[in-house]
Formats: C-alpha cells, sequence, structure tokens
C-alpha cells in the first residue's frame, strides 16, 4: 500500500514567516520599488495584514482567520537584522501593496503597467515568484508502507 503525501518547501525563509506569500502575487503595477498586485490565494488573501520596517525596527498587523496572535493581540512590533533601509507591506483582501528602499529579495525591482511585466522577464499576469526565478516549490513524496508479515 503506498500513500502520496504533498508538502511546500519554501525557497526563503520569509515565506513560511510571512502572512503574504510574496511568491504567489499577480504583478498588476511596478515601478522599481513599489509595487501593486493581486493576492488571488483563497482562503489566505480573506483579511487585512501589513507590516513595516525602519532599518532595525518592525511593526506587524495581522487581522486574518487562523493567524498566529502577535505580541499586542493583531499588532506587534521587534527588532530585526535589516535587509534594507526601509520596508512596507499592506495587504487588504486581495490588493497588496509594497516598497523596500533600496529592493530586497523579498520585494525586489520590476516593472510592469496593466499587468504586463517588462523586467525581469516579459509577459502578462504574472507571478512574482515566476518573474524573479524563486517560486514556492511543491514536492511531491511517495511513502510506501509495508506490512510486516506476522509470524507464529
Amino acid at each position: 500500500m503506498a500513500y502520496v503525501t504533498q508538502e511546500v518547501v519554501a525557497v526563503s525563509p520569509y515565506v513560511a514567516q510571512d502572512a503574504v506569500d510574496e511568491n504567489d502575487l499577480t504583478i498588476i503595477n511596478s515601478c522599481c520599488c513599489i509595487t501593486q498586485a493581486l493576492y488571488t490565494s483563497c482562503p489566505d488573501c480573506i483579511g487585512c495584514s501589513g507590516k513595516g520596517s525602519l532599518c532595525c525596527f518592525e511593526v506587524d498587523t495581522c487581522c486574518k482567520v487562523g493567524a498566529p496572535c502577535l505580541c499586542c493581540g493583531c499588532c506587534g512590533c521587534k527588532c530585526i537584522e535589516p535587509t534594507t533601509c526601509l520596508k512596507l507591506q499592506k495587504q487588504c483582501c486581495c490588493l497588496v501593496n509594497n516598497v523596500a528602499i533600496p529592493c530586497d529579495d523579498e520585494m525586489p525591482c520590476m516593472l510592469a503597467l496593466c499587468c504586463c511585466s517588462m523586467y525581469p522577464k516579459c509577459g502578462c499576469c504574472m507571478k512574482q515568484g515566476q518573474l524573479t526565478g524563486r517560486p514556492v516549490v511543491l514536492v511531491m513524496r511517495r511513502v510506501e508502507v509495508v506490512a510486516a508479515a506476522a509470524t507464529f
């Protein structure tokens, strides 16, 4: 008898710790470090979340079903190792706005207009993971269950 299991393996650690999976965002408009995108992953897109960091200080808000509690309920702050000087992200239902100055791995430099991406790759209605080459990988594992022969 064989069972097939599946698990999502995140390429970067921020995917697992974030209220928004940036790789799953469909880019609408983007100009270098500012991006507007659609988050169509349901039920993950239901609710609102936000995060902002200035150097090493980060503030998080999250009002989503099933989200873990932050230190003050739906708000929290912490000191982090900075990846950029300024980073902001807000998500309300299926609309996400991102800013990173300068750009980083989580919010890379992109150029798009009306869902037509021009940089780093050309295409229409592309997800951020497709554009940056860092999509979340779905791994299928086959697990074999071997029944032990009963000896009497």
